[in-house]
C-alpha cells in the first residue's frame, strides 16, 4: 500500500522539478538567515542565484558533526528562538535540533508513510515500547499511528511478563521497540516456551544493523522493518523499508541525498561511498550536505511496491 500516491509514486521529471525548486529556496534561505552557512558560501564564492541548481549543490559546503557541535545550541537556526516549537538536544554530545510546528507535522507525515509502507494500517494494533526509544521519537510515532487510524498502546513497564500479557490481551500485531529489547523479549519467549502472535516488528535503524535485523527475523519468524534516522538528535527520519525490503525508500521530496567519494565528489547510482543528506523543507534548522559517516549505495528504479523514490542500501 502507498499512503500518498501523488508524492511517493511521482515520476522522475516531476520530482526533479520539485527538488530543484526546494533547493533554490533552501540556498537563498540559509544564505540570508544563517551566518554559519553564509560565511562558508562566501568563502567558496558560491552564487546562490545560479540557475544550475544541482551543479550549485555540488559546490555547497558540507556539514559535519563537529560543525553541529560548534554551533550548539542556536548557531544553525534560521529564525529567532521564539519561532521554534520544539528542541531535541543532548547536553552530553552538544547537539541541538530545532523544529517549527510545520517541521514536526512533516516528520509525522513521513512516519505515516513509513508505517503504511510496512503494511501497518488501520487494521493493525501497535504497541510502542518505550524502553530504548527517545521520548520525542515515541511521541512522533504515537501521533503518526493515530493519524492513520492505527490502534495504539504504549508500554512503560520493564517487566517482559507484563508486556507479553499486553500483547496477548489486546491482540497486538506490531511491536515498535529497540533491537536490544526485542532480543530480550525473544529470549524470554524461548525460555518460557511461549508463542507470540505478532505479525511484524518495527525498529529504528540507528539501533538495528543488518545482522541484528536478520537475527530478529530468524528468532521471531516475522518481518522486521526499519525506519532510518541517520542522525538521531537531528531528527533526520530520511526513509524506511517497505514490505519487499529491497532497500531504504528515501523521502526525497523532503531530503536530497548524495553518495560521495573520499575526495567529496558526488558518485553516480550504483557506486558506494559516504551518504550525504540535505534537508529540503526544514524551516527552523535546515542542513546542507550533512556527512553521515555511513557507507551506502543509491539505486534509482521503481520498486515492486510502486514507489519511485530513490532507494539506498547501507553497508557496515
Amino acid at each position: 500500500m502507498i499512503l500518498d500516491i501523488a508524492t511517493e509514486a511521482m515520476n522522475q521529471e516531476q520530482k526533479k522539478r520539485l527538488q530543484e525548486e526546494k533547493l533554490r529556496t533552501l540556498f537563498q534561505r540559509v544564505y540570508e538567515k544563517s551566518e554559519f552557512y553564509r560565511e562558508k558560501m562566501d568563502k567558496l564564492k558560491i552564487d546562490v542565484e545560479a540557475k544550475a541548481v544541482f551543479d550549485n549543490l555540488e559546490k555547497m559546503p558540507f556539514t559535519t558533526d563537529e560543525d553541529i557541535k560548534h554551533c550548539y545550541p542556536f548557531g544553525l537556526l534560521t529564525m529567532p528562538v521564539s519561532g521554534v516549537a520544539f528542541f531535541d538536544y543532548s547536553l552530553e554530545e552538544k547537539i541541538a535540533a530545532g523544529f517549527t510546528l510545520n517541521d514536526r507535522m512533516r516528520r509525522i507525515e513521513m512516519i505515516c508513510r513509513s508505517l503504511v509502507a510496512c503494511d501497518i494500517t488501520m487494521c493493525s494494533t501497535l504497541l510502542i515500547d518505550s524502553h530504548g526509544i527517545g521520548l520525542d521519537e515515541l511521541n512522533l510515532m504515537h501521533q503518526a499511528a493515530e493519524r492513520i487510524g492505527i490502534t495504539v498502546l504504549i508500554n512503560h513497564d520493564k517487566d517482559l511478563v507484563n508486556m507479553m500479557a499486553v500483547l496477548r490481551d489486546f491482540g497486538v500485531t506490531t511491536l515498535y521497540t529497540s533491537s536490544e529489547r526485542s532480543k530480550k523479549f525473544g529470549a524470554y519467549l524461548n525460555e518460557n516456551r511461549q508463542k507470540c502472535f505478532l505479525q511484524s516488528i518495527l525498529c529504528n535503524a540507528s539501533h538495528c544493523n543488518d545482522q541484528e535485523k536478520s537475527d530478529l527475523e530468524k528468532q521471531f519468524n516475522i518481518p522486521v522493518y526499519r525506519l532510518y534516522n541517520v542522525a538521531e538528535k537531528l531528527g533526520l527520519f530520511i526513509g524506511n523499508e517497505c514490505v519487499y525490503q529491497e532497500g531504504i525508500h528515501i523521502h526525497d521530496d523532503y531530503f536530497y541525498v548524495e553518495v560521495i567519494n573520499q575526495d567529496g565528489m558526488a558518485l553516480p547510482y550504483g557506486e558506494s561511498g559516504e551518504l550525504v543528506v540535505t534537508t529540503l523543507s526544514h524551516e527552523a534548522m535546515p542542513i546542507l550536505r550533512y556527512r553521515t559517516g555511513k557507507k551506502a549505495v543509491m539505486e534509482n528504479s521503481v520498486c515492486k511496491c510502486g514507489r519511485t523514490s530513490l532507494k539506498v542500501q547501507f553497508f557496515s
